[in-house]
């Protein structure tokens, strides 16, 4: 897959988040967005030859992007997707961070 996901870096004031699909993982580009996109965050879908390259790249929180005009914004799954999953248990269920990701 040549594309890629961004967002804004939620409860940062810089930088962007990458979300790199999985090859042949059988969802679309818009599915992988839906779920892992944080609900109501907007998104720009992107190819790989857009990514900042040399000096640019090092610092991903450097990173700037226009969302003004959103490929989507992520889609509300329940609380899973309101409050930001920032890892998993050895059980499989997610850890959920403290504070709500602001709307």
């Amino acid at each position: 897959m040549d594309q890629l996901i961004i967002y804004k870096n939620i409860g940062t004031t810089n930088g962007v988040v990458l979300l790199i699909p999985v090859p042949d993982c059988g969802l679309t580009i818009e599915q992988i967005a839906a779920k892992d996109v944080p609900s109501g965050i907007p998104y720009a879908v992107i190819n790989k030859s857009d990514l900042p390259t040399g000096d640019d790249a090092m610092f991903i929180e450097a990173w700037e992007a226009d969302f003004s005009t959103p490929t989507g914004v992520g889609a509300d799954h329940g609380i899973g997707s309101y409050y930001a999953v920032i890892g998993y248990n050895p059980d499989g269920t997610p850890i959920l961070r403290q504070e709500q990701v602001i709307q």
